[in-house]
């Protein structure tokens, strides 16, 4: 067997190279292993933001349908306007006959009321 005496100086200059070289090849790697890092964090961005996207599609399908409902209450409410105006012409109408009417009755009374010479 070979007999290997190490001493103070020979072990240092060992551990001193195996640090150089674990130093160096993790130099090396690094750019590997960002790489592999940012890969992880872009699929978690695009992720998080298909996410969102997909919120925000299903709120504005959600407002889509609360404005046509609304659209369509303010069409019927436009028709309810259109009649109730329809509705207040037939009455002044009517009101300005019985106004009429009323006028004439009331002659007729004073002139059947009136002291007769």
């Amino acid at each position: 067997m070979l007999a290997v005496e190490m001493t103070t100086a020979t072990l240092t200059a060992w551990v001193a190279a195996a640090v150089l070289v674990g130093f160096a090849l993790g130099w090396l790697l690094r750019p590997w292993a960002m790489a592999d890092r940012i890969d992880r964090e872009q699929t978690e961005i695009i992720e998080h933001e298909s996410g969102l996207r997909a919120a925000a599609e299903a709120e504005l399908g959600t407002v889509r349908s609360e404005l046509a409902v609304t659209a369509s209450d303010l069409t019927a409410a436009r028709s309810e306007v259109v009649q109730l105006r329809e509705d207040l012409d037939a009455t002044r109408t009517s009101l300005a006959g019985t106004e009429a009417r009323l006028e004439d009755a009331e002659a007729k009374l004073a002139a059947a009321t009136a002291p007769r010479p």
